[in-house]
């Protein structure tokens, strides 16, 4: 017999404090409305396009003759990976023009599974302040999620949106100081960078490698969108191009992220890798990546078609995918600035997404988380006769040292490239509508 005065059972106070990724936030709240209304989601990079085609033909033959999957039977893969997939990660390396011969690969459940197992061997460990991971604001904000799931520190030095829609860079002898005051344990780098779409110069990854050897840090470098690069002029650039020839010491402390997400259009699939080129942090990373028995088979499988793929094959994919994107980036960036001149509008050099700040329009007290829940939650514009609404990401998360100023990502909102071209050229007139919905209501 139960006691009518029982205590309900307790959520920890981790769980207590949980709210949504700022990239999902939208996503959630919308599938509470209960009318009608299309959905144009920029707030994740959700890929639209279809995949790698080698990748599409494993998808299409995925029940003929492999390992037994035309049996039903789909086995663990080795925890490390399963070699074909490893062998896939390599060759895109190699290809695009690195040495991936002495490189060691963890395949993992997407990047962000392989953030954590780099924190992990980065930094102090649960709930304490020692070796923290060095990042700029604003950052993707699932990394902030990540070292909070872990309970690991990160500390940050801030970039600001100029009047111009260009993010700068802090100095090396800023981000020096910053390394003095926290004593990192590594420093995390974002080439093609999300959000902000800056591309590093080749020498400011120089300069910064020259830090991480001088103050014994680990260089870990977000790679997931290597190669969507915008100026044509530019060539690729990677962690994996820096030597000890141009900086003696790096060789060894140097770990990237990987991802089937974006370059290769398989979002679903979540496969992604951390890649080393330290014998002993990748034994580390194989050994508490055994907690998770290994990453999904069937992944692996469709992802290690680019195992075969030729240097020309793998070249012109990516001419490829830089030639779709910089159509859309520079489109959408006139479209916007063309339906609002106020409109304080990114120009990224890379990636896949842009950055709008709304701070010229809007009155006091603007909050984009709260403007995106109202989009998702009651946002409606009718559009060629549609109903619809706009799913973006709010800034606010992407910051995370403001120094006791109000956040910049308050009035800062994240638009993916991602939907079809169909839907993205709806974006400007329904950001346009909805900001104006929102602030009558928000003033009624």
């Amino acid at each position: 017999m139960i006691e009518k005065n029982v205590k309900p059972a307790k959520v920890s106070t981790y769980f207590e404090s949980k709210k949504p990724s700022d990239v999902r936030l939208g996503s959630i709240k919308v599938e509470k409305r209960t009318d009608s209304v299309e959905l144009i989601n920029c707030a994740i990079g959700n890929v639209s396009l279809p995949m790698y085609p080698k990748m599409i033909e494993r998808l299409q033959n995925l029940g003929q003759s492999f390992g037994g999957f035309e049996q039903g039977v789909v086995k663990y893969e080795a925890t490390v990976g399963n070699p074909e997939t490893i062998a896939a990660f390599k060759n895109i390396l190699k290809h695009e023009g690195f040495d991936s011969s002495n490189l060691h690969v963890q395949v993992t459940d997407g990047a962000s599974l392989a953030m954590e197992v780099a924190m992990l061997g980065i930094c102090g460990g649960p709930g304490e302040d020692d070796r923290p991971l060095l990042m700029f604001d604003p950052t993707y904000t699932n990394y902030n999620s990540v070292a909070r799931r872990l309970g690991r520190k990160t500390v940050t030095v801030n970039r600001t949106l100029d009047e111009n829609g260009h993010f700068t860079f802090p100095s090396i002898e800023e981000i020096e100081k910053v390394i003095l005051e926290e004593q990192p344990g590594g420093m995390l780098i974002i080439p093609y960078d999300n959000p902000t779409g800056q591309m590093y110069e080749y020498e400011m990854m120089l300069a910064i490698a020259e830090l991480c050897v001088k103050h014994n840090l680990w260089l870990l470098s977000d790679e997931a969108y290597r190669g969507l690069f915008y100026d044509e002029h530019r060539e690729l650039i990677s962690i994996w191009g820096l030597t000890d020839e141009e900086v003696p010491g790096i060789e060894g402390r140097r770990i990237s992220l990987e991802s089937a997400s974006k370059v290769w259009n398989a979002c679903g699939l979540r496969i992604g890798a951390l890649i080393t080129d330290n014998k002993e942090f990748a034994e580390k990373a194989e050994a508490e990546y055994t907690t998770n028995l290994s990453a999904n088979s069937i992944g692996q499988h469709i992802f290690g078609a680019l195992a075969h793929e030729s240097k020309e094959e793998i070249v012109g994919w990516l001419k490829q995918s830089r030639n779709y994107y910089r159509q859309i980036n520079r489109e959408l960036y006139q479209a916007l600035k063309k339906t609002n001149p106020d409109f304080l509008v990114s120009q990224p050099e890379s990636s896949i997404y842009l950055v709008v700040d709304v701070k010229n329009i809007v009155g006091p007290d603007f909050d984009s988380v709260d403007f995106v829940s109202y989009c998702a939650e009651h946002g409606r514009v009718v559009v060629d006769g549609v109903p619809m609404t706009l799913l973006a990401a709010p800034m606010t998360g992407f910051y995370n040292k403001v120094n006791g100023q109000v956040n910049p990502g308050n009035t800062q909102i994240r638009l993916s490239f991602c939907e079809t071209i169909d839907k993205l050229k709806y974006i400007p007139v329904l950001l346009d509508a909805l900001l104006k919905d929102y602030e009558t209501q928000r003033f009624a």
